[in-house]
């Protein structure tokens, strides 16, 4: 891989320092990342000076509401035209940008994407009982990622392959040299020459794996075998599903959905589904499932081959169900029909854009 590699250096220093030079030479003119409060908490923000950048937190211990994908999609398809804005992402919010360009909902133009390297983050739930109970959770998060334990993190994060995104700009990586420096990776013609701008000299360095990603491997085997018992036939969704209070929180975090409206808050669907209530249901057919059956149901088909499997879903479900359960299972065996991996390239056009007579055979015998 082609990279910088800047040693002796707290990476979240190094993260600044670089961001802080980009701004004053007039490389960018903003960083979307999230901003310390005096409470501890952190909250997502825009920030248009280098004075500002010392309440950066670059390496965040939590996803805290919308994604910062969601943010992105904000911010460039609402007529920005200004100068470029560096995002600080997670490599599954990486991948949700990536995922969402295709539908034309975020415009990469004007974006830097600066992936952080990750092995995972709090329950934001987590987070607050940390900083209550006067721990720092920034500092706990780096300790358990240069000892590689994850038990604490978000049940996602525990079995997620991605420690840092198969496309990005620059990927930001420090976790294999337990904090003393940082190796920014060029992955992109737009990440190499921001470095070169900045004075850095690109080299081929070697390229690190963790090896607990070979660890996580088993242990997402063995949960996505647990998913398909869990969600086996009618009645075992029906089960899974049963504490739903179909407040479609899963759907507004989502970094995926972005329809305008969805069918399934509209009064038409409410009209429909009293119609087809009401007609008896034939001998041996199953009746229609719940509303907020039909919801998750209808969700997962339009977004499965899409899906990041970030978990935020789970994590916004206020009867905690596990949610993640069901979206990842959906999303590892439907992208896997297609040969198709979310956010693995911007120029991969996604399944639900395309259509092939031949495809599925196996399926549909042919016809």
């Amino acid at each position: 891989m082609k990279g910088v590699f800047i040693p002796e250096r707290d990476p979240r220093d190094a993260i600044r320092f670089m961001l802080r030079q980009a701004m004053e030479k007039g490389l960018l003119g903003g960083i979307l990342g999230y901003r310390r409060k005096n409470s501890g908490l952190i909250y997502p923000y825009l920030f248009t000076s280098k004075e500002e950048l010392s309440q950066l937190v670059p390496i965040s211990p939590v996803i805290s509401g919308y994604s910062m994908a969601t943010l992105s999609s904000w911010i460039t398809t609402n007529g920005y035209s200004g100068e470029k804005i560096a995002v600080l992402l997670k490599p599954c919010e990486t991948r949700a940008v990536i995922e969402l360009s295709k539908f034309d909902q975020v415009s990469l133009e004007n974006l830097l994407l600066m992936t952080v390297e990750c092995l995972g983050t709090y329950h934001v739930l987590d987070f607050i009982d940390m900083i209550e109970g006067g721990e720092s959770p920034e500092e706990s998060l780096l300790k358990s990622y240069y000892s590689r334990e994850d038990d604490a993190f978000r049940e996602a994060c525990k079995i997620c392959m991605y420690s840092k995104a198969p496309y990005s700009d620059l990927n930001l990586c420090f976790i294999s040299l337990g904090g003393k420096g940082l190796v920014v990776e060029t992955s992109s013609e737009k990440g190499y020459h921001l470095m070169e701008k900045l004075g850095f000299s690109v080299q081929e360095l070697e390229d690190e794996a963790l090896e607990v990603i070979d660890i996580r491997k088993e242990r997402r085997k063995e949960f996505l075998e647990k998913s398909r018992q869990d969600l086996a036939g009618p009645e075992k969704i029906n089960e899974f599903f049963q504490d739903c209070i179909n407040c479609h929180n899963c759907m507004e975090v989502c970094p995926i959905c972005f329809c305008e409206e969805c069918f399934f808050d509209a009064d038409r669907y409410e009209y429909v589904t009293r119609r087809f209530l009401n007609w008896s249901p034939k001998e041996g057919t199953f009746p229609l499932p719940e509303a907020k059956i039909q919801f998750h149901l209808g969700r997962a088909l339009h977004m499965s081959t899409s899906c990041i499997t970030c978990g935020l879903c789970q994590q916004a479900c206020p009867k905690q169900i596990k949610l993640s359960e069901f979206f990842i299972l959906l999303a590892e065996e439907n992208q896997a029909l297609f040969d198709y991996v979310a956010g693995r390239d911007p120029e991969e056009k996604p399944p639900i854009r395309e259509f092939y007579e031949e495809e599925l055979e196996e399926y549909t015998g042919g016809t």
